[in-house]
């Protein structure tokens, strides 16, 4: 048995001990939506190694660039190409990158990514009670949000 880093879309984040390097991650604690492990914090802790930046951490205006320092690009082109070489080798340490279906009402704390509904593993929401057979509501006339 070996304890993973995991982390949720919904921005919880916490260990488990699971068989393997190849057991599937566990659903979140907090949402029960599906979680993708993360790297192990201890090597950052104790100074072997560090992860490079991703994509999110690049700068993404013509400021943050410092005005388009050619030096400042290139190396940041070159941690970015270090941390696709990584992620190649290693896809467990690969940014989830979705687009992003429904971020409001009940998906605000958790938007809902169209990974996550392509796969079926949640279900849209449609109104607010929970429960799994399909019925039409009766709305007083004049009064149907649908119309």
């Amino acid at each position: 048995m070996r304890i993973y880093d995991y982390a949720c879309a919904c921005g919880t984040r916490f260990e488990a001990m699971v068989s393997g390097p190849d057991a599937p991650p566990p659903p979140c604690a907090d949402c029960g939506r599906p979680t993708r492990r993360l790297p192990s914090a201890g090597a950052a802790l104790l100074g072997q190694a560090r992860l490079p930046a991703t994509a999110d951490a690049a700068p993404k205006s013509w400021d943050g660039t410092h005005q388009g320092n050619t030096e400042y690009i290139a190396r940041w082109r070159r941690t970015l190409d270090a941390r696709a070489a990584l992620e190649e080798r290693h896809p467990e340490l690969a940014e989830k990158r979705s687009p992003v279906v429904a971020h409001e009402g009940p998906y605000h704390a958790a938007p809902l990514t169209a990974d996550e509904l392509a796969s079926g593993a949640i279900k849209p929401r449609h109104h607010a009670h929970p429960h799994g057979h399909p019925h039409s509501h009766q709305f007083p006339a004049g009064q149907n949000p649908g119309e």
